[in-house]
């Protein structure tokens, strides 16, 4: 015979405690031990589950190998000014929809300017507003910050004709874009920034990609996809902008950008001495007036800032 004993109404309570913990405690076990004796070819399929990517496949020397597309910056077609662009696909192991793109400028050629916007609405529409009359190029600047019951306002340094609009940031890597009324430009690594009378405009942004030739920047682990944009200097003064863009605004990681930078140089030989990280994801942008071709989210955003590049 079993004997039935009623419990009273806190024990109760404290078994059902008990029965709902011991089961959370279970799945948690089993996924650790599902976790530590998972294969390598289990853990390359999770990520590529995650992040669109077969992390088996160097996926961005293939794709560097692979053809590419042109588009004028200009009207007249000069050959000077090109958009390059690689779409990513299936067959180099990425993730598809994924478009990586790079400009080079030859060296006085050119002339850069840095714009305070600081407003809020549609990108497209701002960036198109924000471009002047016969530019080849706009693209966005440096980050921004959020204050509480006050409005974004552009964070670091930002110069416009000999003006500062925004003061030097505490930041101890990245550096300083700057140009003078020469329209000579150069990036300035924020640790020998000496706030110079001479810059004419300068704009302050993070990391370094590159530096001295070298990829400056390590794997990390919080690095997340994102839509990126940089600016970088050749050895030979040249200009270069370079971006990744996906639809979604989850195009890269950080890392993987700066190596497709390190890999301008070796697949497309583009000697890159320096290349400065600008604002991404939904800030990432780029604008070619000649065509309308807008890169970037086109929704509504707060633009504290752009650089136009426009034919000297």
């Amino acid at each position: 015979m079993i004997g039935i004993i009623a419990l009273p109404r806190r024990d109760h309570y404290l078994v059902r405690v008990w029965s709902q913990l011991r089961l959370r405690l279970t799945a948690v076990i089993v996924t650790i031990c599902l976790l530590c004796f998972s294969s390598p070819l289990q853990v390359a399929q999770q990520q590529k589950h995650l992040s669109g990517v077969d992390s088996k496949i160097d996926w961005l020397k293939t794709a560097m190998t692979g053809p590419e597309t042109e588009v004028a910056l200009s009207q007249e077609k000069d050959h000077r000014f090109l958009l390059h662009s690689i779409e990513i696909d299936k067959a180099s192991g990425g993730a598809t929809g994924l478009h990586l793109v790079w400009i080079v400028l030859p060296r006085g050629s050119f002339s850069l300017s840095i714009n305070l916007i600081d407003k809020i609405g549609p990108a497209n529409d701002l960036y198109t507003i924000a471009t002047s009359s016969g530019a080849l190029l706009t693209l966005n600047g440096g980050f921004y910050m959020l204050r509480q019951g006050r409005a974004p306002a552009p964070l670091g340094l930002l110069r416009q004709n000999g003006k500062t609009l925004s003061p030097l940031a505490t930041f101890s890597t990245g550096a300083v874009l700057v140009s003078n009324d020469q329209h000579e430009v150069e990036i300035i690594p924020i640790k020998r920034f000496s706030g110079g009378g001479g810059v004419h405009n300068a704009l302050q942004s993070k990391p370094l990609l590159i530096e001295d030739g070298r990829l400056s920047i390590r794997p990390n682990k919080s690095d997340g996809l994102f839509n990126r944009v940089a600016i970088g200097v050749t050895e030979n003064g040249d200009l270069c902008i370079a971006g990744a863009f996906k639809d979604d605004t989850q195009a890269i990681t950080l890392y993987d950008f700066g190596r497709f930078l390190s890999l301008l140089r070796a697949k497309k030989g583009l000697p890159l001495r320096t290349v400065l990280n600008l604002d991404g994801a939904t800030d990432a942008h780029m604008f070619l007036p000649a065509t309308g071709l807008q890169l970037g989210y086109p929704g509504t955003n707060y633009v504290p800032d752009v650089i136009t590049i426009s034919r000297k």
